[in-house]
């Protein structure tokens, strides 16, 4: 995938070429996040290049981390996108989430997690504030199907003509409400997401 320099326009007659920042996301989900990203990449002036991997999480980090080095490391940044769900209660599940964010550091990859899953994300386009139930993944996915922000024969893509750069602001602020109201970490509380982390590299 490539995308051609945009001009920044200055003061006077002079302009300045940038190059596009360039992201990779690696994630488990199979067409919710995908869909999602793959949109985002149409309405950015920066490149989103998603991969998808039904995989645990160890692997997606070594996965992305193996993808940017193929790439001669042109990526300006590297996400593994992920949920959090029931099986974090298992102490082996939280264990290998330890393990994989700590390799994940070493090799210069982000992971980003929704606490109870990506609908919670999606949510933040189109409410203003997210009740604590939403925490639990089948609840989420409910009232994303209710708000139409979910579709598909069995509601796992995103309803891409909810997602404008408009719903993407409104997130971003939803998302920074969340971590106000229930924390900052979404291994341990929810309803919480970090994928505004992601947004916030690209420029609309």
């Amino acid at each position: 995938m490539s995308r051609a320099p945009y001009i920044i326009k200055g003061r006077g007659k002079r302009s300045t070429r940038k190059e596009a920042t360039r992201l990779l996301i690696v994630t488990d989900g199979l067409l919710t996040e995908p869909t999602y990203f793959e949109h985002i990449n149409h309405l950015t002036k920066d490149v989103v290049k998603v991969h998808r991997d039904n995989a645990n999480i160890g692997d997606l980090v070594e996965k992305a981390a193996f993808l940017q080095s193929r790439a001669g490391n042109k990526y300006d940044a590297v996400f593994v996108v992920c949920d959090i769900d029931a099986r974090l209660e298992q102490q082996s599940t939280r264990n290998e989430l330890d393990r994989a964010i700590a390799a994940a550091q070493k090799c210069n990859v982000r992971v980003i997690l929704s606490h109870a899953c990506i609908e919670v994300w999606l949510l933040c386009h189109v409410l203003d504030s997210i009740p604590s139930t939403v925490r639990d993944r089948t609840i989420a996915r409910q009232l994303a199907k209710r708000y139409n922000i979910i579709t598909g024969r069995k509601n796992k893509e995103t309803n891409t003509t909810k997602i404008t750069k408009q719903s993407i602001q409104r997130a971003l602020e939803v998302a920074e409400k969340l971590r106000r109201t229930y924390g900052s970490d979404p291994t341990k509380n929810g309803p919480l997401t970090d994928v505004d982390i992601v947004m916030r590299r690209l420029r609309f």
